[in-house]
Order: C-alpha cells, then sequence, then structure tokens
C-alpha cells in the first residue's frame, strides 16, 4: 500500500510542453514581465513575449534552414545564459526532441550520445566546437549549428551560425494534441554515479504532469507563507542538469518567476548574481551549501532577500543545513527536496504544509508530489515496508528502497532492451529508484542512501551519506568521501569502511602528522558511532573529492582506485 500523503492529486491536462507555457501566461503574469537575465551586465534581459517570439522564429528556422524534422533530436552543448531557453523551447516549437549535453564532455563522450540517441543536429557554443570537430570524421553529416565565430567546416557540410536560428520574422506554431503529448521532449543522460550514464526519456506528459503537481503544492505554500507569485531564484544548477532544466528555466516561464542564468558556477560570480539581483530563492546542491557555509568570501555579503534555500541532487545533512541557514540568513527556509531524473526533478515537497512540519522532521525531503504513489520495499526480497510509529533510520527494519508510480516518471531508458528494462520497475509499474529511504506514518520521506553505495560490514549495511554527515560536523574536515574497501580477511563477504577526507586549509589537523591527524580524527570519529561504522579502512587526506555536475559524489572513481590498489597488493604476493 502506498505511503500516505496529506495531498490530493490535482487533474493534470492532456496537453504539450509549449501550449502549456505559451497559449498565454498560465499564472496570469504580464507578459512583458522579464523571465530571463543574464549574469553579465551587459546581456539583455529575455521577456515572456520575446521569448514566445525568439522560440518560435527558432523553431522555424531550424525546420527551414537546418532541415530539422518532426521526432530528430537535437544536442544543445552551451553554457546556461538568456539564449538557452530560447533553443530548449525553439527545438520542441520544431517537433524535435532536446538533448541536453555537458559541456564538459570529451570528444569520445559525444561519439556514445550520437550513438544512442541518433543525434542529427548539435547546436554548440564556439568554445566547445573542438570537441565536436573531432566527432564530425566519424559522422560527417552532422549538422553543426555555432553559437559565437563560425569556423570553417572540415566535413564538406557548411556550418551555420547561432544567429541565423534568430534571423527573419517568420515564425512557427508548435505542433500540438494528445499525440504530441505522449511523445518524447526530452533525452536527458542519468549522471552515471554507478556506471556508463543511461539515456532518460522523458515525455510531454511527464513535464506536464511534474509542473502541475508541483506548483499546485507551490501554489498552496505561497498562499500560506508569501501571498505573492514575483520570485527571483538564482540557480546553481547547470542546464543539462534536471534541476536547471525544470528550476531554471521550465517552472519560471510557468509561474512568471525571474531566473538569473549563470554559464557555469563560480562562488565569486554567485555572490555577485546574489548582491545584485535580491533573490528570493536560491538553487542549490550540497556541495555549494558547504562552500556558502565554510568560505571566507561569503562575509560581507547580504542574503536578507533569501527567503527559500531550495536544496536538491545528493544528502544534506541537518548539521551542515543548520550552519548554512544560520550563516546567511537565519529567516530563511532551506527545504530540501528529493528526486532524480526519471521523475523529471523533484518528487517530493513540504509545500502545502506550514512550517511546523519542516522543522518537526530534521533532514526530511518532505512528501510525495500530489499525484505521485510512493512505497518502501526490502530491497533483498520485496517486501513492502511499513512505517513504524517512530522513526529510527538506523533500524535496517525500518529501511526500504523508494518505489515511485505516476505521470511524472519516465517513460525507459532509450535503447535499452525490453528484457532489461523490466529490472527498473515492479510487475504493477513501480519504479524502483534505487533510492534508500525512511518514512514516518504521515508519508514524510528521509533519504538514507543509493542501494549500490551502502556499505556492508560485518553483516550490517552502512549508509556513506551517514559517516559523512558525522564526519562533516568537525570544524577541520570540509569535504570527505566514504566508501567500502573489501576486507580480504573475510574472503568478499564484508567491508570497511574508509574515508576520503579533505582538511580545511590552515587548520591545526592539516599541520600535524597525517598518521597523528589521522589518529586524532578516529579519536573524536569512533565513540559516535557502532563499530561496524568505524573507520577500519583508513582515512585518506585528499585535496578534493570529484563530483558530478550536480554534487554526487562519484563513488566509482573511489572504487576503482581501490580495485588497482588491491590488484597490486595481491600481485605483490605472487
Amino acid at each position: 500500500m502506498p505511503l500516505s500523503t496529506p495531498f490530493k492529486a490535482p487533474a493534470i491536462p492532456t496537453t504539450d510542453v509549449l501550449s502549456l507555457l505559451f497559449d498565454k501566461p498560465a499564472t496570469g503574469f504580464p507578459i512583458d514581465r522579464v523571465i530571463f537575465k543574464g549574469a553579465q551586465a551587459s546581456a539583455s534581459p529575455l521577456s515572456y513575449r520575446n521569448l514566445r517570439t525568439s522560440m518560435r522564429k527558432i523553431g522555424f528556422n531550424l525546420q527551414q534552414k537546418a532541415q530539422v524534422r518532426k521526432g530528430d533530436r537535437v544536442g544543445i552543448l552551451s553554457l546556461h545564459g538568456t539564449h538557452y531557453p530560447c533553443l530548449l523551447f525553439g527545438v520542441l516549437c520544431a517537433g524535435a526532441q532536446v538533448v541536453p549535453m555537458n559541456p564538459m564532455l570529451l570528444t569520445n563522450d559525444v561519439i556514445n550520445y550520437i550513438k544512442v540517441t541518433g543525434l542529427k543536429t548539435i547546436i554548440v557554443d564556439d568554445m566547445f566546437y573542438k570537441t565536436i570537430e573531432g566527432v564530425l570524421p566519424h559522422y560527417p553529416g552532422l549538422t553543426v549549428i555555432v553559437r559565437g565565430r563560425v569556423p570553417p567546416s572540415k566535413s564538406g557540410k557548411p556550418h551555420m551560425s547561432f544567429d541565423e536560428l534568430l534571423g527573419g520574422s517568420s515564425e512557427l506554431a508548435w505542433p500540438r494534441g494528445p499525440a504530441v503529448n505522449k511523445s518524447t521532449a526530452f533525452i536527458c543522460f542519468s549522471s552515471g554515479t554507478g556506471g556508463l550514464p543511461k539515456a532518460v526519456t522523458l515525455t510531454h506528459e511527464n513535464i506536464v504532469a511534474n509542473q502541475h503537481m508541483f506548483y499546485y503544492a507551490a501554489q498552496h505554500a505561497r498562499h500560506m507563507h508569501e501571498g505573492k507569485l514575483h520570485n527571483i531564484i538564482v540557480s546553481a544548477f547547470p542546464p543539462f542538469h534536471a534541476a536547471g532544466i525544470w528550476g531554471s528555466m521550465i517552472d519560471p516561464a510557468y509561474a512568471g518567476a525571474t531566473s538569473v542564468l549563470m554559464p557555469s558556477f563560480t562562488l565569486p560570480l554567485f555572490l555577485q548574481l546574489v548582491k545584485e539581483n535580491k533573490p528570493t530563492d536560491l538553487g542549490l546542491a550540497p556541495p555549494i551549501v558547504l562552500l556558502l557555509t565554510t568560505s571566507p568570501a561569503v562575509e560581507g555579503y547580504d542574503f536578507s532577500s533569501v527567503e527559500r534555500l531550495n536544496v536538491g541532487a545528493a544528502p544534506l545533512s541537518k548539521e551542515l543545513a543548520d550552519a548554512c541557514v544560520a550563516r546567511l540568513n537565519p529567516k530563511a527556509r532551506l527545504r530540501q527536496v528529493w528526486g532524480m531524473t526519471e521523475l523529471v526533478c523533484c518528487a517530493t515537497t513540504f509545500c502545502m504544509l506550514d512550517d511546523s512540519a519542516a522543522k518537526a522532521r530534521p533532514g526530511a525531503v518532505g512528501f510525495p508530489l500530489p499525484g505521485l504513489e510512493m512505497k518502501l520495499v526490502n530491497p533483498e526480497n520485496g517486501e513492502e515496508i511499513h512505517p513504524a510509529a517512530q522513526i529510527d533510520p538506523v533500524q535496517e527494519s525500518q529501511r526500504g528502497e523508494i518505489l515511485v508510480r505516476g505521470p511524472s516518471v519516465f517513460a525507459g531508458y532509450l535503447g535499452m532492451p525490453k528484457a532489461e528494462m523490466a529490472q527498473y520497475f515492479t510487475d504493477d509499474g513501480f519504479y524502483r529508484t534505487g533510492d534508500i529511504g525512511v518514512a514516518d506514518q504521515q508519508g514524510c520521506i528521509w533519504i538514507v542512501d543509493r542501494i549500490k553505495e551502502l556499505i556492508k560490514s560485518s553483516g550490517f549495511q552502512v549508509a556513506p551519506a551517514e559517516v559523512e554527515g558525522i564526519l562533516l560536523s568537525h570544524a577541520d574536515i570540509v569535504d570527505c568521501a566514504v566508501v567500502g574497501v573489501p576486507d580480504r580477511r573475510k574472503q568478499g563477504t564484508s567491508e570497511k569502511v574508509r574515508a576520503y577526507i579533505v582538511l580545511r586549509p590552515g587548520s591545526d589537523l592539516k599541520q600535524m602528522d597525517p598518521e597523528l591527524c589521522k589518529r586524532k580524527i578516529k579519536a573524536w570519529y569512533n565513540p559516535q558511532v557502532m563499530g561496524y561504522k568505524r573507520l577500519v579502512g583508513g582515512i585518506r587526506f585528499v585535496d578534493a573529492i570529484e563530483k558530478s555536475p550536480s554534487g554526487k559524489i562519484l563513488r566509482r572513481l573511489l572504487r576503482d582506485q581501490i580495485a588497482l590498489e588491491e590488484a597490486a597488493k595481491a600481485q605483490a604476493k605472487l
């Protein structure tokens, strides 16, 4: 039986993304309201009216000049800015599917994207053209549209300029109707923290449903808390990430908010945008929360306009959340949300409830969005776990994999055989998220960890996020990652807990002999945990923790490193 929830499901219209957003201002805001602002003062703000015109011109020119056809896939390899939503919606206007791409992709990565998606067109910033140039010998028929200086083509097929997409006065009427509702809108690649990224297929129906479910909740929150519609958003999420697509582009166009678009995150630029724009909302991943909490550069900046810190993409400890709010603006509310690309973006919320609901549940990510069904099951045997009267995340009997069913659940992984795809869904249509959580009897959820990231230590399961939360509460530890190391004495049946730690520059621990430093950290840490959670696998000091663009720790890189170390040890014994 799905988790109980205090929310009723809203009616979801059978429409397409562009009709939802651009038939008229969805929430009745003025059509000349500025929806998007660039990071540079010289960048012209983009109003709702001009956005609608630009995306229709782009749709027309993609069809007429780039020969983009209905159902084609168009990649966007670009930094964020006011041009990005024009491209995003312009591709949809042409009847094509958007494939957002990380600008840091290497040539081989782009080749893999093309193999998986069948991309025929790529729109690329001139600074990233070298990446595409290496692709052209393999795909000489690829249509390349360059934003900025257009280099000569070596493939025999001339490149187009981004300016050509905005030229002329002709505008295209976008495709609409029930058939479009069921068709693919986006193909977004998952972060791939456990292996190669997978191509997540999101339909117009998925996007429309997510927007309606979230806004239904957010509208209620505005009624209860703010009583106003016009928010100003500064988000640290990139445009190829689900939170960047939805949170910094789709939702502002629907709600009439003003979204300030950063080309890429740097702390000085982020602080400058806060100073210049006085945002009401910040979109943050946990690494940015950590930076805002610990960096001396934040001193002197005024965050008094900020009402909400919206945090997602990875677990965040209560201690770090509290410290961030205390430093930036004690009157602000930090709200964790949970979701993933396969669920469009957010799947939980604290909206529709007063602040006491969140304050009484520290560390929670909220309730299922109205319209989504969720339940917890034992990942070993599939048996449903019923919430206990008293929450205890340490109790394995309360932990379960979170399963989700509803209209925003993705359509599948592109190119994956049906037999393989079946492992991600139950017989009754619930998606297996791979996230481990606990829930209270009212349906509120806490995220514990990922199934593949759980460390099996002496017959118990250790959640890396729990250990990391404790370590990060130490004043001299600024970042860390926890993984399991094979316990050779137990022949692969158990793992030892190891921590990779970044020390604060100039701290007392940083000045110590490394071995003495390790002993001091263990002496501080060990009394706080049960024996099987102790750092028996050792401590390694590193300069930085490798993370994905969305802020997830890339544990597979650490595991690969450990595997090489273990192989070297085995070889040395021969």
